[in-house]
């Protein structure tokens, strides 16, 4: 799921913790400069980043990488293995302990042949790239996410470019579980996003039993598919993301273009809701990413200055990142940015993770630390008054 660069915005706060009187900002580089990097995901304590960076700046490939946010800019120890001389490999997605980086990796002779792959940090990122299930021409497949056993969720492909997408589940030895549709669904499409801390819930999307043929947002329970439903008046939905516990998912509802979505949040025992707007919103919005109790959800909305990253909470509604970091002082240092979309959010929903443009106009991951204070609960009543931080990226998926 990422095609897009990736932003690294840290509002991070560690209870105790002195207060320093200059905060740090800056881009999260690879040790071979003006190369363009992305962080895609990160651990649940904002302590280790998943991403992608140019590899080959004459084609563009790009490569996956895991470090320790301390470490940036990473270098070569970071990348993520290949199980052959050569090949493509992609970081989509982190476990919450940070030891599990989740992806795909393509091999010679078709290397855009991609397959859903895991590496392990604890066998020094040791690749492994799942089996096709057996009893199907897989064309393509994803692992999107990934439980701290292992347990890893996203989709497959099979019968060529066009063909039916199925969401599936590879459990922490490897082994692919094709996933339910919803019942009566009017074809084969689905895809998981976002998986539990225990692996019990997953969040995606699914073909309902719509005679049009529309797509929904699905939370898996235990194996079995909900249908979440949309927002009034809209045909479609989409889930991104969930809540440790599974009892949030996070994601948009609309009427199909990417002109009419709305950002949105389901809650179990309540339904959809949505998140609002953007003051000034001309546009779209998508919530990407959600904290672990499902306080806090940040995402992009889009103004006259095209797509804008937000964070939201129930106290303060929806805001635009960049906005609050200048309020705690950052607008110098964010100068000539653009941060486009908020990808992705540390447990705590004090370290929030996106994409953007460096002032260079290079897609190129960043990172802020700001010590935050005291309390645990900053980011969510506070947060953006009085911290500053760093912080996990979830990819944003094409749809």
């Amino acid at each position: 799921m990422r095609s897009f660069p990736w932003i690294l915005v840290a509002l991070c706060a560690l209870a105790g913790s002195p207060a320093r009187a200059v905060p740090d900002f800056g881009p999260v580089d690879y040790t071979v400069n003006l190369r363009a990097t992305s962080v895609v995901d990160l651990s649940g304590d904002g302590s280790v980043a998943a991403g992608d960076f140019t590899s080959s700046p004459s084609t563009g490939n790009r490569a996956g990488f895991r470090a320790p946010v301390a470490s940036l800019p990473f270098g070569n120890s970071e990348v993520l293995k290949l199980p052959g001389p050569s090949g493509r490999r992609q970081a989509w997605g982190i476990s919450p302990d940070g030891n599990f980086v989740v992806g795909t990796i393509g091999l010679p002779p078709t290397i855009s042949d991609q397959r859903a792959a895991r590496w392990d940090a604890s066998a020094g990122l040791t690749p492994e790239r799942f089996d096709d299930p057996a009893g199907l021409d897989v064309f393509l497949s994803v692992a999107e996410d990934v439980a701290n056993d292992g347990t890893s969720v996203g989709w497959v492909r099979s019968g060529g470019a066009s063909g039916p997408i199925q969401p599936y589940r590879w459990l922490a030895d490897g082994t692919p579980q094709e996933l339910a549709l919803l019942p009566n669904a009017t074809s084969v499409f689905a895809r998981a996003h976002g998986i539990s801390g225990d692996g019990s819930h997953l969040a995606g999307v699914g073909r309902s039993d719509d005679p049009a043929g529309l797509n929904v947002a699905v939370r898996w329970v235990d194996g079995v598919p909900e249908n979440l439903g949309t927002l009034p008046s809209d045909l479609l939905s989409w889930g991104w993301d969930l809540s440790l516990d599974g009892s949030t998912v996070v994601g948009w509802s609309g009427l199909g273009t990417t002109t009419t979505r709305e950002a949105i949040r389901w809650v179990e025992g309540v339904g959809m809701t949505s998140l609002g707007a953007l003051p000034g919103s001309v546009g779209s919005g998508e919530a990407l990413s959600v904290s672990a109790d499902g306080s806090v959800v940040v995402g992009f909305g889009t103004t006259s200055g095209g797509e804008e990253a937000f964070i939201w909470d129930e106290v303060h509604g929806m805001r635009s990142v960049e906005e609050v970091l200048s309020g705690l002082g950052l607008g110098p240092d964010l100068s000539g940015w653009s941060l486009e979309r908020a990808t992705g959010l540390s447990a705590d929903g004090l370290t929030l993770a996106g994409t953007g443009i460096d002032p260079n106009g290079i897609e190129k991951g960043w990172i802020a630390t700001v010590p935050e204070p005291g309390t645990g609960s900053l980011l969510v009543s506070g947060l953006l008054v009085l911290a500053r931080a760093k912080r996990r990226v979830s990819v944003q998926r094409s749809s």
